[in-house]
């Protein structure tokens, strides 16, 4: 066992040391595992509850919401996969990669905030509207490509599915103060999920835990039923070196064929609450009614449904032997495109601006600010390669806002793992 170490040990100096010129990940095969979550809100930051005491200025809050002209939102984002890839200076790129990602996002209108920070008039009914949507993927790429002696081109298509839509329609809290000197309030919130199989079925729930394998076991038909749901997107991405210190890339990642859902289950939930201030102040609250219905059984539909399309281009300066590297880009994107419902698809634009700073081929250092599907991360990393070895881990502060993406609003933990020669 001492000597398999250190035979291993040897063989990684020697590796390092023989490849040091090389770039950071030019590995010619590896296999490689990275994953990612994302937590923000675009409002309250650290500093704001990292208190012993915590104290909450709606005022304050309110002002700063119409300052900013903007509702509040939460994010959540996870990202997982792992894949391997061939890559021969001057020849065939091949790879292939198997993921899955999970986004969700919650939307409440800045009148909650104007009702706390200002209140209302009498009788005065205030509407607070709320949206929300999430999205599972699942998928598998494939990439195949070529290292030219001018530039390199990579062409994935990739087969997903969608596992879970979720949407709000028409939901909405309407709060009021009455002429008895009551506060009440009225919440309608209404919730469509959509699903690629029934969500009563026991495959569904064995999807839901993770359980995958329950998939290969259900037999052939509703197998076929989940893949013939599937969707393609093909990207392609093309990077063209100028001269040894300058290169050029464009990527366009374009939604072929949706993803189908079949299966929509809806649920109501209608709440009505009221109370004086003076029962509030003597902790006499009276409980909120709750009326919450669903469909018993999941509707037949045929739901379909897109990954995002993107159109990226961007630079990479790397002088002085590539120890370091200046990088951007910026993408033109659309969330949802093609979408059945018009109102969830969106525009909008990413971009990313960062430093790579790399210490004797082994230490691997990264500062970078991006915008990454409609959240802002300031972000930083550091890795080590030993050649068959590399492990790079780094966190974000992360918001859907821009300035408050400097204030710790939100967290991003990220990891890339490699193996290879």
């Amino acid at each position: 066992m001492k000597k398999l170490l250190l035979s291993l040990t040897i063989i990684t100096f020697i590796s390092t040391l023989l490849f040091a010129e090389r770039s950071w990940n030019d590995r010619i095969f590896e296999f490689n595992v990275q994953g990612s979550t994302l937590v923000s809100n675009n409002l309250f930051g650290i500093e704001d509850i990292a208190k012993e005491t915590v104290v909450i200025d709606f005022t304050k809050i309110a002002n700063d919401m119409k300052k900013r002209n903007k509702d509040f939102n939460e994010t959540i984002s996870m990202d997982m996969d792992v894949g391997f890839k061939l890559d021969i200076p001057k020849g065939l790129i091949f790879g292939g990669t198997a993921g899955a990602q999970l986004y969700e996002s919650f939307t409440i209108g800045r009148e909650l905030f104007y009702f706390l920070g200002y209140g209302n008039e009498l009788n005065q009914d205030i509407t607070i509207p709320f949206t929300g949507y999430g999205d599972i993927f699942v998928y598998t790429k494939v990439d195949l490509g070529w290292n030219f002696k001018k530039c390199k081109v990579v062409i994935s298509p990739s087969v997903y599915s969608a596992l879970l839509h979720v949407t709000t329609e028409g939901s909405k809290l309407t709060t009021r103060n009455t002429n008895d000197g009551k506060f009440a309030y009225d919440l309608d919130a209404n919730l469509s999920v959509y699903t690629p199989v029934n969500m009563d079925s026991d495959l569904y729930n064995e999807m839901m835990e993770g359980n995958f394998q329950g998939l290969l076991g259900a037999g052939e038909s509703t197998v076929q039923n989940f893949w013939s749901n599937a969707g393609l997107d093909l990207q392609a991405n093309v990077d063209y070196y100028i001269n040894n210190d300058f290169s050029l890339c464009c990527g366009l990642k374009m939604p072929i064929i949706p993803s189908k859902l079949s299966y929509k289950s809806a649920m109501t939930m209608k709440s009505t609450w009221e109370t004086t201030v003076m029962d509030a102040a003597a902790g006499n609250i009276a409980e909120p009614t709750f009326d919450i219905s669903s469909d018993s059984v999941s509707n037949r539909v045929s739901y379909r449904i897109n990954r995002p399309l993107k159109l990226t281009v961007g630079g990479d300066f790397h002088p002085w032997n590539n120890i370091m590297n200046y990088y951007g880009n910026l993408g033109l994107c659309f969330e949802h495109p093609f979408a059945q419902n018009m109102e969830e698809s969106s525009f909008y634009v990413d971009y990313l601006l960062g430093i790579h700073l790399r210490v004797l081929s082994v230490l691997n250092l990264n500062l970078s600010t991006e915008r990454t599907d409609k959240v802002f991360c300031q972000k930083m990393s550091a890795g080590l390669n030993f050649r068959l070895l590399e492990v790079n881990i780094g966190v974000a502060s992360a918001s859907s806002d821009f300035v408050c993406s400097f204030k710790q609003a939100g967290a991003n933990i990220f990891f890339d793992v490699h193996v290879g020669l």
